[in-house]
C-alpha cells in the first residue's frame, strides 16, 4: 500500500524571518524520516545471508520476536521524531518538542542496548536483554493492573498468578538457551541481563546523550530553570503582541534528532544485513542539506554485533 503524505509549501512568507531556517531544517528532517519509514515497516522479512539477524534465527525462533521488537522501537522513534519536528514548525510549541525528543532518545538508546550486548555475547546476549525488557513490561503491567483491581473483576491473586505464568515462560526459555538469570523470590521480577537506567543508556548510546536526556527530563518535569534554558518562542515581555525567537535552540534540537536517528538506523541496518554503503550515502546527503557539522557524523561508530 502506498504511503500518502500531506504536501506542504517549501517556503511560507507568513513565517517569521527568524524561523525560516528552522522550517527548512524541519522539512528536510521530515523527508529524512519518511525516507526510512516504508523500508523499516517491511522488516523483518527473510534473514539476509551473513547478517546477525540470520544467526539469531539459527539459534532459536525467539529471533523473530527480537526482530519485531527492533522494528517497533525504530518506528516508535520515527513517530516521535516527526512529532518533535512538528512542534518546532511555526507556530512553535515552546516545550512540547522536548518531551517527544526525550522519548526518541530513550527508544534509540534502548535499541543500542538490545543490539549491542556489552559482553559481546551475540545472540544469547540479545535474547537475554529482550527477556529483561519483557520482564520489565510484565512487572509494570502487574503493578498497573493491581492499582486498577478495584475497578476490574480480577483479584490481586489472579493478577499475580497471570504475571507469574508469563515470568515462568521466560525462565523456561532462558533455561533452554542456557541464559543465566536470577530471582530472589516471586515478589521481585527475574533478572536476565544487566539493565542501566535511561540516563546511562543515553550516555552509552551517543556522546553527550546523558546530558541531553537530563535536560529534556527537567523540561518534562516542569523545572523552571530548564524552561528558561530551552524556550524557542515566547511573547516579548515589553510588547505582548510580538514574539521573541531562539532559532538556534530549535536547530540544535533537529541536529540532535538527526544524529540519534542516524546512529540507531546504522545499527539496525547492520543487524539486518542491509546495504550500509547506500545508507551512508543517503545519510551524508541529509546531513549536508541540514548543515550538520562533520563532527556529528558519528553513525558508523563500530559495534560488537556478532
Amino acid at each position: 500500500m502506498p504511503t500518502f503524505r500531506q504536501t506542504r509549501p517549501t517556503e511560507n512568507h507568513s513565517i517569521p524571518n527568524e524561523w525560516l531556517l528552522v522550517r527548512r531544517a524541519s522539512d528536510i528532517f521530515d523527508e529524512m524520516c519518511y525516507d526510512f519509514i516504508d523500508e523499516i515497516s517491511r522488516i523483518p522479512g527473510e534473514p539476509l545471508p551473513g547478517s546477525a539477524r540470520l544467526r539469531d534465527a539459527q539459534v532459536d525462533d525467539i529471533g523473530v520476536r527480537f526482530a519485531l521488537c527492533v522494528r517497533d522501537h525504530v518506528l516508535f522513534a520515527l513517530d516521535l521524531a516527526l512529532g518533535a519536528s512538528r512542534c518546532v514548525k511555526d507556530p512553535t510549541l515552546n516545550h512540547a518538542a522536548y518531551s517527544c525528543a526525550r522519548s526518541v532518545l530513550e527508544a534509540c538508546s534502548t535499541l543500542h542496548w538490545l543490539l549491542d550486548p556489552e559482553d559481546g555475547s551475540g545472540s544469547k546476549g540479545r535474547f537475554a536483554e529482550l527477556m529483561q525488557l519483557y520482564g520489565r513490561d510484565v512487572w509494570n503491567e502487574r503493578d498497573s493492573d493491581s492499582l486498577a483491581s478495584q475497578r476490574s473483576k480480577r483479584t490481586e491473586d489472579e493478577i499475580k498468578r497471570l504475571s507469574e505464568m508469563r515470568f515462568q515462560g521466560a525462565i523456561a526459555i532462558a533455561n533452554e538457551l542456557g541464559i543465566d538469570h536470577k530471582r530472589k523470590s516471586q515478589e521481585v521480577r527475574p533478572t536476565f541481563a544487566s539493565e542501566h537506567n535511561a540516563t546511562i543508556r543515553a550516555g552509552n548510546f551517543i556522546e553527550g546523550g546523558d546530558s541531553e536526556y537530563r535536560l529534556y527530563s527537567r523540561v518534562v518535569h516542569c523545572d523552571t530553570r530548564a524552561w528558561q534554558e530551552t524556550w524557542m518562542a515566547k511573547p516579548h515581555i515589553p510588547n505582548s503582541d510580538e514574539v521573541e525567537y531562539a532559532p538556534e535552540r530549535a536547530l540544535r534540537l533537529i541536529t540532535n534528532l538527526a544524529t540519534w536517528f542516524a546512529r540507531a538506523t546504522h545499527e539496525v541496518y547492520l543487524y539486518f544485513g542491509f546495504d550500509l554503503v547506500d545508507l551512508d550515502t543517503r545519510l551524508r546527503v541529509y546531513f549536508t542539506r541540514l548543515r550538520i557539522h562533520k563532527s556529528r557524523w558519528t553513525w558508523a561508530t563500530p559495534t560488537n554485533q556478532s
